[in-house]
C-alpha cells in the first residue's frame, strides 16, 4: 500500500492517477479525505515491477486545485 500525507487538514477531494512512462493511464481513483492522509491500495498489487508516474490532484475549497507529479517505482 501507499500512504499519502497532506500538509493541510480539512475536507478535500483527491484524485490519484497512475500512468506508465509513455503516459498511458493505468489507474484513476477518487477519494474524499477529511483528515491529513489517505491510504491508497487500489491496483498497486496489479502493477508489474517498473517505473510509473503518479499524479495527485487535490481539490479543496480553500486552496482550489493543486496537482503534484512524482515517480513511482514498483519492486517485487
Amino acid at each position: 500500500h501507499m500512504n499519502i500525507k497532506f500538509s493541510d487538514r480539512g475536507l478535500k477531494n483527491v484524485s490519484v492517477i497512475i500512468s506508465d512512462i509513455t503516459g498511458r493511464q493505468i489507474s484513476h481513483s477518487n477519494f474524499f479525505s477529511v483528515n491529513d492522509q489517505i491510504v491508497f491500495n487500489e491496483g498497486l498489487s496489479e502493477l508489474n515491477p517498473g517505473t510509473y508516474v503518479l499524479t495527485l490532484i487535490v481539490h479543496n475549497k480553500i486552496n482550489g486545485t493543486e496537482s503534484r507529479t512524482s515517480k513511482l517505482i514498483v519492486r517485487n
